[in-house]
């Protein structure tokens, strides 16, 4: 009797690590994308400079000299703010974020009211733009 309570007890906390250890590997998805230092574009939808740091748990957001630094919780596609510290509520004045777009180059969030913010990697989006190497489009045939 005693050992069909200890298999039933190894087995539910088995399960139990599984069960959690699945769900955490989604959540991680976006939070492992946006880790870094990105450019503000586009804030309340207009151009806009500024810059966003995740860190992870953490997001500090600086534009018009003015901080805030926030917890953020993201789960499967919706980020929600915390603000802890800085001097301004900028994400976390909103109920939640969108996340639309994220890859390693350009993120793309909506609030719930309706407020595009969009991030972009600095040394990503600058090798984008380098001009490729000038090369002849004349070639020579030696007969």
């Amino acid at each position: 009797m005693k050992k069909a309570i200890l298999v039933v007890i190894v087995f539910t906390f088995g399960l139990f690590l599984l069960v959690s250890c699945k769900s955490s590997q989604k959540e991680d998805k976006y939070q492992k994308i946006l880790k870094g230092k990105w450019d503000l574009a586009l804030w309340n939808n207009q151009q806009h400079e500024g810059v966003f740091v995740f860190k992870d748990s953490l997001l500090y957001f600086n534009t018009n000299y003015s901080t805030e630094i926030s917890v953020i919780k993201i789960n499967k596609d919706t980020l929600r703010a915390n603000r802890v510290g800085g001097n301004m509520t900028f994400l976390a004045g909103y109920d939640y974020w969108i996340i639309d777009k994220a890859d390693t180059s350009y993120f793309k969030l909506i609030s719930s009211e309706g407020n595009i913010t969009t991030g972009y990697k600095k040394k990503i989006y600058d090798e984008l733009l380098k001009e490729p190497e000038k090369r002849s489009d004349t070639a020579f045939i030696d007969l």
